[in-house]
């Protein structure tokens, strides 16, 4: 799951159709992944799974709706959390809470990602603004996250047995010790691959992980229930009164 900067200098505005006929060549211009959050298309059930993303919302900038520069791939997750959200114009320093563009910027440098609780974190006002935003710490994507920190892990393992097997053979027969340490090293490689079933096998997501937090929605109930009993104090005392 890595960004990368879209080459938007390099797309051409088709001639015919509108946006909704282009998502082959606006995948291909992604990399097959979204934008926001970078998860694959073989990670997310294919592009069926994601949709057309407008930058700058068709409702609020309509004469881009079918502008190829403003158009970029999102999975359905991202795009719904995003919707028509807005915020105002982004800036090159990212000083502002707004939406970079990733035909401007690379997301690769918005943010700093922890390899050992797979989150990522915004390095600037505006990545901190998408991660919130986006909720781009859903569980679903930190799973993502750990299986690919699992698959770089395994690939490593491999090659450096795969290196240390010509060694070990030569010097087997006067070191009983590179036999015990050929053994570790491909117990390591099978426990972390047991490690990867696990992940790949696992379900990508409950559907209670992929709505926002409903903490905000909570306390403007409770605020709304303790203006009321405020309200309920006062009319009492001016009847008694």
């Amino acid at each position: 799951m890595k960004w990368k900067r879209i080459a938007n200098e390099d797309r051409v505005q088709p001639n015919s159709g509108s946006y909704a006929d282009w998502k082959p060549e606006i995948s291909t211009a992604c990399a097959g992944s979204c934008v926001y959050c970078a998860i694959h298309e073989s990670q997310y059930g294919g592009l069926d799974n994601f949709h057309v993303e407008h930058f700058r919302p068709k409702s609020r900038f309509p004469k881009l709706t079918n502008t190829i520069t403003n158009l970029y791939l999102a999975c359905a997750i991202c795009n719904r959390f995003k919707s028509n959200d807005w915020p105002r114009r982004p800036k090159k320093d990212h000083s502002v809470p707004a939406y970079p563009d990733p035909g401007d910027c690379d997301y690769t440098e918005l943010f700093d990602i922890d390899t050992d609780q797979h989150v990522v974190r915004g390095r600037y006002v505006a990545s901190k603004y998408v991660v919130e935003r986006l909720f781009l710490n859903r569980p679903q994507l930190r799973r993502e996250r750990r299986t690919v920190h699992v698959r770089e892990n395994l690939k490593k393992a491999r090659e450096s047995i795969m290196e240390l097997v010509p060694q070990l053979e030569e010097v087997a027969h006067h070191d009983p010790k590179a036999i015990g340490l050929l053994s570790e090293s491909l117990e390591a490689m099978n426990r972390t691959q047991e490690a990867l079933e696990q992940l790949i096998q696992s379900p990508p997501y409950d559907p209670s992980e992929v709505r926002r937090p409903a903490k905000k929605k909570a306390a403007r109930k409770r605020t709304r229930k303790t203006s009321a009993k405020k309200a309920n104090k006062k009319a009492g005392k001016r009847k008694k009164k």
